[in-house]
């Protein structure tokens, strides 16, 4: 009898992947880190928790929110909307929101001490855990955000929390605001999703 061993072929990606997700490292480690297999990594506790990567097809959703941004008085004088920019929440505690509000002076000083955005917005996949994505809320507004947003493709809709007891949902052409942080953002939530469409499940 011939018994054949064939390997089993893995991609690279996958094998760094298994290698990263749930692995314990050290602050200083971990800002130093940078990950290669396409996803982003938040630091919890010690412990890297893996976190999907804004999307190809949420390109046009963060370009409709930045151009509504850009004519805004604090983009005029200095401040910015960053994507995938990792800030402190508690000492144990790094997150990595998909986009973030940073005044002049606060982007001036980042390189030299943690600064918490006061305006956070998180978009939100269907893999993604319900009370996870809550769970994080907590986090971001016990850290001193003033506003969080969680933004569903899928629904349409925008879900506004400037406390963990109140949920404000816009849709249609109902405004999303960013105050009272940026008092004069605001955008409809068919203007933020403009010709967006959930990709078709095979």
């Amino acid at each position: 009898m011939t018994i054949s061993h064939q390997r089993q072929h893995v991609p690279i990606v996958a094998l760094v992947e298994r290698r990263t997700k749930g692995r314990k490292m050290s602050l200083a480690a971990y800002m130093n880190w940078k990950s290669e297999d396409g996803y982003k990594y938040e630091w919890n506790n010690g412990i890297l928790e893996q976190q999907p990567m804004i999307k190809p097809e949420e390109f046009g959703i963060v370009r409709n929110l930045k151009q509504a941004f850009y004519q805004t008085s604090a983009f005029k004088r200095g401040a910015d909307l960053y994507t995938e920019f990792g800030c402190h929440t508690s000492p144990t505690q790094v997150r990595v929101p998909d986009i973030s509000f940073y005044t002049a002076d606060e982007i001036r000083t980042a390189a030299e001490k943690p600064v918490m955005p006061r305006f956070v917005v998180e978009i939100i996949s269907p893999n993604d855990a319900g009370e996870r994505t809550h769970l994080k809320v907590h986090e971001y507004l016990r850290a001193g955000a003033e506003v969080v947003w969680q933004i569903y493709p899928q629904l349409r809709q925008v879900w506004i929390f400037h406390d963990t007891s109140h949920i404000t949902v816009c849709s249609g052409d109902v405004l999303c605001s960013a105050a009272p942080v940026v008092t004069d953002l605001q955008i409809t939530s068919q203007q933020l999703f403009g010709d967006f469409l959930p990709p078709t499940q095979a």
